[in-house]
């Protein structure tokens, strides 16, 4: 028994990145990093 591919729409990409970056978790350590980035 052979399976088909799941359809995908045309100029689709297909990405391990979730679809809103915004949703990530933020934490008091990405607060000192980008704080410790801006000074540098």
């Amino acid at each position: 028994m052979t399976t088909a591919p799941a359809a995908q729409a045309p100029g689709s990409i297909r990405s391990l990145i979730p679809a809103r970056i915004d949703r990530l978790p933020w934490s008091p350590f990405h607060t000192r990093m980008v704080i410790a980035l801006g000074v540098a």
